[in-house]
């Protein structure tokens, strides 16, 4: 409550929940890739209100048979304009959706539209890092460079503080003069409070004037939005057990993307995920697929992430 984005912030959230979620789905069209930008952006318009899988579903026949052979593509507009929720309080609204949806529909938009450049509003196309898989400060491939520290030679507590070489990697991309490596960062941690305790975390990245806040409820938009304006995202995973039976806490730091999955630099190594341990010390720029984060990132929901957001 009383979070704010920005507007461009708001449109790389969309976008990469329409790459995500809606146009895998939309493909399937047999017309899709003929449509041109316009076409498929009326398209999803529709399917972000009614669903991604509408297509060929219970009660959207017409709009189905529309759009099923380009002969069909003149009876679009007029098939929109039957899914209005009719009686309700939003039948005005829903009305002129409808409308503006048509009009875009009948709109000149150019050639067929590549999937992942569909969306990309003129706004978002001119702000720096607007497009979720192409990250402006990298070293190619969507991955920023962040410098890796490994948790495992710290001068003290080297097995529980993975939070303090996380947010250590954090810090030296942000700011590399600030710290050699990642003893210099313990050494502030330990000097405030324990490196397991995110206030205290928080309180070490401002004393080198970073400003960080701590969240419990991030999702795999929040690290596509990050991602996208260059900033790497520090989550806390369940790192023990197999998937549906996660437990224990570990930090690593998410870098970038790799198809739907994610680089991340890992302090302790690069983990198994069917059994929950680490065969491999060597964490530095391992993927970590989007259904190992899921099982042990969002366990408890979409939006249940542990993460610290700069």
């Amino acid at each position: 409550m009383g979070d704010k984005i920005t507007r461009a912030d708001a449109e790389n959230l969309m976008i990469a929940q329409l790459k995500r979620e809606f146009i895998p789905s939309l493909q399937r069209i047999p017309t899709w890739k003929q449509m041109n930008l316009n076409q498929q952006g009326a398209i999803m318009s529709f399917a972000y209100n009614l669903g991604a899988a509408f297509y060929g579903g219970e009660n959207f026949e017409t709009i189905t048979r529309a759009l099923k052979t380009t002969a069909g593509w003149k009876d679009v507009p007029r098939a929109l304009t039957l899914y209005v929720n009719p009686g309700s309080s939003v039948e005005a609204g829903l009305r002129r959706r409808r409308a503006a949806e048509g009009k875009l529909w009948g709109t000149a938009g150019g050639s067929a539209a590549t999937p992942a450049k569909a969306t990309a509003p003129a706004s978002a196309k001119s702000s720096p890092g607007a497009d979720a898989s192409a990250p402006a400060p990298s070293s190619g491939g969507g991955v920023l460079n962040v410098p890796y520290f490994s948790q495992r030679d710290n001068y003290r507590d080297a097995s529980r503080t993975c939070f303090s070489s996380t947010n250590a990697m954090l810090l030296k991309f942000l700011k590399p003069g600030a710290i050699k490596g990642d003893d210099d960062y313990v050494r502030t941690v330990f000097s405030i409070g324990d490196t397991t305790i995110h206030g205290v975390q928080i309180a070490a990245l401002a004393k080198y004037g970073v400003s960080a806040r701590s969240s419990t409820g991030c999702s795999f938009s929040t690290l596509d939005s990050q991602l996208a304006k260059g900033k790497p995202v520090p989550i806390g995973i369940n790192h023990k057990g197999p998937p549906g039976r996660t437990y224990g806490g570990h930090w690593l730091i998410v870098i970038g993307k790799s198809g739907k999955n994610y680089v991340v630099n890992d302090p302790w190594g690069k983990i198994d995920n069917a059994s929950g341990t680490y065969p491999s010390t060597n964490g530095n720029r391992q993927v970590y697929t989007y259904e190992t984060l899921k099982a042990r990132w969002t366990v408890e929901g979409p939006s249940s992430g542990w993460c610290i957001l700069v």
